[in-house]
């Protein structure tokens, strides 16, 4: 349908009241001359002001860009479409009131040309995808993280590790690898419940230990692997897994009173002259000769 004297954030506001999937919407080139004010508009938005467009006011709502590749502002999307017949693609959240909640609306424009050239309209096609954004942030989630540990999972952090690892400036990067000492006897004499508690607890540690540019994961049952990227050397390596494995040994679980215990490998590569796979399987080389010992001292790989 045709729609004049209507501003981008009034159709936007319009779909999002009535509560709409999908809707499509035509303006004819008379639209330009509201919408120039747009994108001080946006700006405005963007500072957290209130919205009144003449004697339609909005209280409380605003417009705040969500993503947008192109151009910044919504108005600038009707606006290119009108002035220079380009084509935008702009998702923004809508801050609706405490019952509705914030809405994702996605706002693709299209210009409208007559057959010699010239800007005739635009088209807008607005759709609702709330819903779908928070699904794929949350199939993201669980692709990425442990749900037990909140650690990146076995793939995520081999996927940390192996861009530690590429060529380019920079230090080495240095895989600690834990191995939680009697791990299955906790479980078999406390329960599963326990078991779980000791794995969120000894998560929680590696995660306060370490650096802010470090990463952890959780690679499989009690294991865990801690990537440190920037690392000059072997012996700055041997100094981290050190201060991980004094903080874990510090640490108790006071739910079955038992004292936390790892065996802690570490082994170190320069950019470029490693795998990510290797360098693991090197540092759980190393773990193994420290569960060997019995002490607890971490061994570094040579």
């Amino acid at each position: 349908m045709m729609l004049k004297g209507l501003t981008a954030w009034c159709l936007v506001r319009q779909v999002f009241d009535a509560k709409a999937g999908d809707v499509v919407l035509m303006t004819d080139v008379d639209l330009s001359a509201p919408l120039t004010d747009l994108g001080a508009l946006a700006s405005a938005l963007r500072a957290g002001a209130d919205l009144a467009l003449g004697s339609r006011a909005l209280p409380g709502s605003r417009i705040v860009v969500h993503q947008h590749p192109a151009r910044e502002g919504l108005g600038k999307a009707f606006n290119v479409a009108l002035e220079d017949g380009s084509d935008d693609d702009v998702v923004v959240r809508v801050e609706g009131r405490r019952a509705t909640g914030d809405r994702l609306m996605r706002v693709i424009t299209k210009a409208l040309t007559t057959t010699g050239g010239d800007v005739s309209g635009v088209i807008a096609c607005i759709s609702d995808v709330t819903e779908a954004t928070l699904i794929g942030r949350e199939l993201e989630r669980r692709a990425t993280y442990d749900a037990l540990t909140a650690c990146l999972n076995r793939a995520a952090i081999l996927s940390r590790l192996e861009s530690a690892l590429a060529p380019g400036p920079g230090a080495g990067a240095a895989a600690v690898f834990i191995d939680l000492d009697e791990f299955k006897s906790i479980n078999d004499t406390f329960g599963h419940a326990v078991g779980d508690e000791v794995l969120a607890t000894a998560a929680r540690v590696l995660d306060g230990t370490t650096r802010s540019t470090d990463v952890v994961g959780r690679i499989g049952g009690d294991e865990f692997l801690v990537v440190c990227q920037d690392v000059r050397d072997p012996e700055m390596a041997l100094q981290l897994a050190t201060r991980i494995g004094a903080e874990l040994h510090a640490t108790r679980v006071d739910r079955a009173g038992v004292a936390l215990r790892g065996s802690v490998g570490v082994a170190w590569a320069e950019r470029g002259s490693t795998d990510a796979e290797q360098l693991v399987r090197r540092a759980d080389e190393a773990m193994y000769a420290s569960k060997r010992e019995g002490e607890g001292t971490p061994h570094l790989a040579v």
